[in-house]
C-alpha cells in the first residue's frame, strides 16, 4: 500500500533544497516540465510505461498544474514518469554527498565504509551490528583453527577404528562420536590407557576454554557497545539532544498550553503532538491508490477524512464537537507530545527537574525546582488542563523521530502486555501445530523405511543378535542355504517404527533371538539338530504346499523379521569395504560390520553340492552352480522357493531401494525444517506488528525475540523430544519415545548428524535470504511498473525495500545459541558461525549501501539482545557438556568409586549408566570439569546481572536517564548549518514513511 521509504537521513540531505524527496515541489516541477515538453515536442520519447498507460487527467481548475500547491489534482495524480520514480527511489536510499553525480546530486554509497562513517550515517545501533559481526567472525575463525586438533583426532580415530559410514556418516564423522567409537572398540579389547584418557581430557579442557573465551568476547562487545554509543553521541547532533517525550497530556491539549508549561526551562523551539491518525492514514492511502479519473471516489474519501482530522479552534465544527464532548474522544486525539527546546541546556534542565520530582515523589518548593512566571515553584510533572483537571505527566527521553510508528498511536501503550500475551500465545499455538506436523511426518518416515542397523553389535560377538550364527551370508561353504533361509524373513514388511520396540539407541537389544543362535550350523537351542532345523525350513518358514509365509521363528512377533532385516542390511551395506583397520583384512560379521556388496563378473568355484563358493581373492558372481537364475526382472526376494539361486545383482535390490528412499526422505525433512525456519520470519513480524508498538525499536525487538526462541525450539527442543527415549515421559503423545536413551556414540549418528546438517544449511541460507526483499523488489519492478496509473502508484513500485535488522539479528542470535549448546559434541558449529558472520557482513554491506532504503537510527537494543543471549547459552552448554563428556564410553580419569568404559568381564558384558545418573558422570573427570565451569559461569553471570539490574532499577526510580550535555549548538543554528543527523523534526510530514501521504500544506495535514 503505502510507500515504504527510508527512516533516517544524513545532514547533507536534511537541508538540501534541491532534494526531490525533501521538497515535493521539485518533483511536481519536474512533472510539469516533462508534460510541457512532451506537449510541444521538445522532449525525448516518453517511457514505455507512460506510452502504454492511458491516463485521463481530471479537471484541475487551472490550465497549468501548480507544483507549489500540494492540493493540486494534476500534481498528485500526474501520469507516471519512470525518471521521476527512479529519482524518488534513489532519494530514499543511502547517498554519499562527497561523491556527487554528473548532475550534482549525491552519489551512491561505496560498498564498504568505516565503522565511524556508518555510525554517523545510520546510528550507533546499526554500525555496532557490523562491529559485532567482525569481532565474532574473527573469533570463531580463531576457534576453528584451535579445533583443528580435534578434527585431526576424529580423522585418525575414524581411520584407525575403521568406522563405517553406517556407524557415523558425513558430519557425524567430525564429531565427538568418532572418538567414542574408537574408545569403545579399544576398551572392548582392553587396550585403553592413560594416553587415551589424557587425549579426552585435552578435548574437554579445550572446549571449556573455548566457551569461556566466547563469554569473555561477549563481555568485551557489551562494553564496546556502550563506548561506541557514547563516542557516537559526542560527534553527532540530532533532535533528541533537544527533545523530551511527554505522555499523559489531555486529548484536546493545545500547543500554547504545553509551551506555557515547559518554557520555565528555556525557549521552546517546537511542539509536535503524536495523534491517533490510523484512520486518517488508511483513508489517505485509499485516496492515493485511486486512478486519476476517479474524482467522485476521491471526494467521498476526502469527506470521510475531514471527519477524522483534528479540530482547530477556528474550525466551524469546533463548537458542535466541543459541546457534546467529542473532542476528547476524537479519533485524532493527542496521545503524546514531543517538546523540542531551543537549546540543549533547556532539555537538560527539564531532565533534572523530572529526576528531582520522582525522587521526592510529590509537588512542592524544592531546591533547584524550576520557577514559574508568577515566582512560585511547581512540580514539572503536574499539569492542569484547560477544564481545570489535574494531570500527572510522564516525561522521558524522546526516541528518534524516524523510530515512531504513527499508525499505532491510537492503541493504548499501557495494554501492550495483554497484546503480547495474545501474540506469544498465537506463536506458541503455531509451534505446537508445527510440532504435531513434524511428529506425524517423522513417524511417517519411520513407518516407510526399514530399521537402520548398528552392525558392530550384531556380528559374531553380538550380545543379543549374532547374525553369522543364524544366517551366515558370508559363508564360503553354504552361502546358498543362508540366502534361502533369510529371504522369506526379509520379504516381510517391517519398519523402523515397528522394530523400535526391540532396539535401543539404534542397537538390537532383545533376548528373543538368542535361542536361534547357531541355526546356520543346525546347532541352536530352538533346533538342536539338523533334522529339526530342516523340518523348520520345510514348513516353519514357508509352507511348501500353500506357498505362504508361515510366521518364521516367532509366529506372534515381528522380532525375527526385524532381526533378519538388520542382518540383511549389514550384508548389503556398501560402506563396509575390504580395506579396514589393521592389515586390511576383509571385515565380515565379526563384530565390526558387514561385507561389501558383491560385484559382477568375478570367477567362482563350487562345492560338491553345487553351491557357489567365494574365492579368497574374488567377490561372489552374479550367479553360479547348477541351479538356474531367477527369471529376468524377478528378484530373489520375490521368490519364496526354499532353494532359490543366489544372484548378487538382485539380492540387495530391496536394500538399495530402501537406502534411496531413506536419503530422499531425510533430504525432504531437512528442506521442510528449513522452510519452516524461513517462514518464521514472516510469522514473527506479523505477530509482532499485531502488538501495535509505538516505535520501530519495540517492534523489531519483539520480532527478534520471537524468531530466536522459535529457532531454538525448532533446532533443539523439537528434535530432542522426537528422538529421545525417556521412559518416565514416554507416555506423552509423540514425544520422548525415540531411539536414544543417552548421549552415547550412537546418538551422534541419529541426532547430531542431522543437527549439523541443518546448522550448516542455516549458516548458508540465512544470509542469502536477507537478499529476498531485493529480489522481490526487482521482480516487482520488472512485472508491475507498466501497470501504474499515477505517479504515486509508480513511486510505490520503485520504493526500495527496508533493511530489516531485527530478522538478521534474530537469525544470528538463534544460530549462536543453539550452536553454543551443542558445540561440545559438534565443534563444526564454529566454522559454521564464522561463515554466517562473513556472509552477513559482506551481503549486508552491499545490500544496505546499494539496494535498500535508509534504515532508522537504531540505538543498539537489538544488538544488546544478541549479546545478552550468550551467557544463558554458555551456562546451558556446560550443563549439556556434563552429559556429553561424562558419558561412560569416553576414556576418563576417575575418582572415588567412579567407573569409565562400558565393557566388563574382558569385553563380554556391556554395562551402561542408568538414565539421568548425573552422579556417575561427576565421578569422571571429563564430567566434573564442565560442571565446575558451569558453577563458575552461573556465579559470575549472576553477579554481573545483579549489578546491571540494580543500576536499571536505580534509573527507573529516577524516572529518566539523565543525558549529559554534549555541547550541541542551538537547534536553529544546527539545522541551518546542516549539522543535524536524522530527521529535522518530529512532524508527520518529515517522516519518510508518511511524507508522501501527508505532504506539508496538504488539506489532510490541517491540524496535525
Amino acid at each position: 500500500a503505502r510507500t515504504r521509504g527510508s527512516r533516517g537521513s544524513p545532514p547533507a540531505r536534511v537541508m538540501s533544497a534541491g532534494d526531490p524527496d525533501a521538497a515535493p515541489a521539485a518533483s511536481g516541477a519536474a512533472v510539469v516540465e516533462s508534460a510541457s515538453a512532451r506537449d510541444v515536442g521538445h522532449a525525448e520519447a516518453p517511457s514505455r510505461g507512460a506510452t502504454e498507460t492511458r491516463v485521463d487527467m481530471p479537471p484541475a481548475g487551472r490550465a497549468v498544474p501548480n507544483p507549489s500547491d500540494p492540493n493540486d489534482e494534476a500534481f498528485q495524480f500526474a501520469p507516471p514518469d519512470r525518471a521521476l520514480a527512479r529519482k524518488h527511489a534513489i532519494a530514499r536510499m543511502p547517498r554519499d554527498p562527497s561523491r556527487p553525480t554528473e548532475d550534482g546530486e549525491p552519489g551512491p554509497m561505496p560498498f564498504f565504509v568505516t565503522d565511524a562513517e556508518t555510525a554517523l550515517r545510520f546510528g550507533d545501533g546499526l554500525s555496532f551490528w557490523f562491529i559485532m559481526l567482525k569481532v565474532y567472525g574473527a573469533f570463531f575463525a580463531l576457534l576453528t583453527l584451535v579445533f583443528l586438533y580435534f578434527f585431526v583426532t576424529t580423522h585418525v580415530a575414524n581411520e584407525s577404528n575403521g568406522t563405517s559410514s553406517a556407524e557415523l556418516s558425513t558430519f557425524a564423522r567430525a564429531s565427538l562420536g568418532a572418538v567414542l567409537y574408537r574408545a569403545h572398540e579399544r576398551a572392548r579389547g582392553g587396550v585403553v590407557d592413560d594416553d587415551d584418557k589424557t587425549q579426552a581430557l585435552i578435548i574437554v579442557l579445550v572446549d571449556a576454554l573455548a566457551v569461556c573465551a566466547t563469554l569473555i568476547t561477549t563481555l568485551f562487545l557489551y562494553r564496546k557497545k556502550e563506548q561506541h554509543r557514547l563516542a557516537n553521541d559526542l560527534v553527532t547532533v540530532d533532535v533528541t539532544d533537544y527533545t523530551v517525550e511527554v505522555r499523559g497530556v489531555p486529548a484536546d491539549v493545545k500547543r500554547e498550553d504545553v509551551e506555557l508549561h515547559f518554557k520555565r526551562f528555556g525557549e521552546i523551539h517546537d511542539v509536535v503532538f503524536a495523534r491517533d491518525v490510523s484512520a486518517l492514514i488508511r483513508l489517505r492511502e485509499k485516496e492515493l491508490r485511486t486512478n486519476a479519473g476517479d474524482v467522485e471516489k476521491r471526494e467521498a474519501l476526502r469527506l470521510e477524512m475531514a471527519k477524522h482530522r483534528p479540530i482547530g479552534e477556528n474550525d466551524e465544527n469546533a463548537k458542535t464537537d466541543e459541546t457534546d464532548g467529542k473532542t476528547k474522544n476524537s479519533p485524532c486525539r493527542v496521545v503524546a507530545a514531543f517538546v523540542t527546546f531551543a537549546t540543549e541546556e533547556g532539555r537538560h534542565a527539564c531532565d533534572e527537574a523530572v529526576a528531582r520530582s520522582i525522587e521526592t515523589d510529590g509537588p512542592g518548593a524544592k531546591s533547584g525546582d524550576a520557577k514559574n512566571d508568577d515566582g512560585s515553584f511547581s512540580d514539572v510533572r503536574d499539569f492542569v488542563a484547560r477544564d481545570g483537571t489535574a494531570r500527572r505527566l510522564v516525561i522521558a527521553r524522546a526516541p528518534q523521530p524516524s523510530d515512531l510508528v504513527w499508525d499505532n498511536f491510537g492503541v493504548d501503550r499501557d495494554t501492550v502486555w495483554l497484546r503480547k500475551i495474545c501474540t506469544n500465545g498465537a506463536m506458541l499455538v503455531f509451534l505446537v501445530l508445527q510440532f504435531i506436523a513434524v511428529a506425524y511426518a517423522t513417524r511417517g518416515v519411520e513407518s516407510a523405511i526399514n530399521p537402520e542397523p548398528q552392525c558392530s553389535y550384531i556380528g559374531a560377538d553380538g550380545n543379543f543378535l549374532n547374525c553369522p550364527s543364524i544366517w551366515d551370508l558370508d559363508s564360503e561353504t553354504d552361502q546358498q542355504r543362508a540366502v534361502a533361509d533369510i529371504a522369506p524373513f526379509v520379504k516381510q514388511s517391517v519398519s523402523q517404527l515397528l522394530c523400535s520396540e526391540y532396539m535401543v539407541n539404534g542397537a538390537f537389544e532383545s533376548t528373543a533371538m538368542l535361542p536361534y543362535s547357531g541355526f546356520a550350523t543346525n546347532n541352536c537351542t530352538a533346533f538342536p539338530d539338523a533334522a529339526a532345523a530342516d523340518a523348520f525350513r520345510e514348513g516353519g518358514v514357508v509352507d511348501a504346499t500353500a506357498g505362504l509365509y508361515a510366521g518364521g521363528f516367532i509366529a506372534d512377533s515381528v522380532v525375527d523379521e526385524c532381526a533378519a532385516h538388520l542382518c540383511y542390511a549389514c550384508f548389503c551395506d556398501e560402506s563396509y569395504v575390504a580395506e579396514k583397520q589393521g592389515g586390511g583384512d576383509e571385515r565380515r560379521f565379526d563384530g565390526k560390520g558387514g561385507k561389501k556388496k558383491q560385484q559382477e563378473g568375478a570367477p567362482v568355484s563350487a562345492d560338491a553340492a553345487g553351491a557357489p563358493v567365494r574365492d579368497a581373492s574374488s567377490p561372489v558372481p552374479n550367479g553360479a552352480g547348477p541351479s538356474s537364475a531367477p527369471p529376468e526382472g524377478r528378484s530373489l526376494l520375490q521368490d519364496l522357493a526354499p532353494e532359490p539361486a543366489y544372484d548378487a545383482s538382485t539380492f540387495c535390490d530391496e536394500y538399495d531401494d530402501d537406502l534411496q528412499k531413506s536419503n530422499a526422505l531425510a533430504v525432504a525433512m531437512i528442506v521442510f525444517t528449513l522452510l519452516i525456519n524461513i517462514s518464521l520470519k514472516g510469522i514473527s513480524r506479523g505477530l509482532s506488528a499485531a502488538e501495535r508498538p509505538h516505535s520501530f525499536t519495540e517492534l523489531e525487538k519483539s520480532v527478534c525475540r520471537k524468531m530466536s526462541y522459535s529457532l531454538m525450539i525448532n533446532m533443539v527442543a523439537l528434535p530432542l523430544a522426537l528422538t529421545a527415549d525417556v521412559s518416565k515421559l514416554s507416555k506423552l503423545p509423540f514425544v520422548f519415545d525415540g531411539s536414544h536413551r543417552d548421549t552415547d556414540r550412537r546418538w551422534y549418528q541419529g541426532y547430531t548428524n542431522k543437527f549439523s546438517q541443518l546448522a550448516l544449511t542455516n549458516a548458508i541460507v540465512f544470509p542469502i535470504t536477507s537478499y529476498v526483499p531485493v529480489f522481490k523488489w526487482g521482480m516487482k519492478l520488472l512485472f508491475t511498473r507498466n501497470y501504474a496509473k499515477t505517479q504515486y502508484q509508480l513511486n510505490s513500485i520503485y520504493a526500495p525495500p527496508q533493511y530489516d535488522l531485527a530478522q538478521r539479528a534474530a537469525c544470528f542470535a538463534g544460530c549462536l545459541m543453539y550452536s553454543l549448546l551443542f558445540s561440545s559434541a559438534v565443534p563444526l558449529v564454529y566454522p559454521y558461525l564464522c561463515f554466517m558472520c562473513v556472509g552477513f557482513l559482506v551481503l549486508d554491506r552491499v545490500a544496505l549501501n546499494r539496494f535498500m532504503a535508509t534504515p532508522p537510527r537504531y540505538r543498539g537494543k537489538i544488538c544488546a539482545y544478541v549479546i545478552h543471549s550468550v551467557p544463558a547459552a554458555v551456562a546451558a552448554h556446560f550443563a549439556i557438556a556434563v552429559y556429553v563428556f561424562g558419558t561412560r564410553d569416553l576414556p576418563s580419569y576417575v575418582y572415588g568409586d567412579g567407573v569409565t568404559g562400558v565393557w566388563e568381564d574382558y569385553g563380554t558384558v556391556v554395562v551402561e549408566d542408568s538414565q539421568g545418573d548425573v552422579d556417575a558422570r561427576l565421578k569422571r573427570v571429563n564430567g566434573l570439569v564442565p560442571f565446575l565451569f558451569f558453577l563458575t559461569c552461573v556465579a559470575c553471570c549472576g553477579l554481573f546481572y545483579r549489578k546491571l539490574w540494580v543500576g536499571k532499577l536505580s534509573d527507573r526510580k529516577r524516572g529518566i536517564k539523565l543525558k549529559p550535555l554534549e555541547g550541541a549548538p542551538p537547534v536553529k543554528e544546527a539545522l541551518k548549518n546542516g549539522l543535524v543527523y536524522g530527521l529535522p523534526s518530529y512532524a508527520l510530514w518529515d517522516h519518510p514513511e508518511y511524507k508522501e501521504l501527508f505532504p506539508k500544506g496538504h488539506d489532510a495535514c490541517r491540524g496535525l
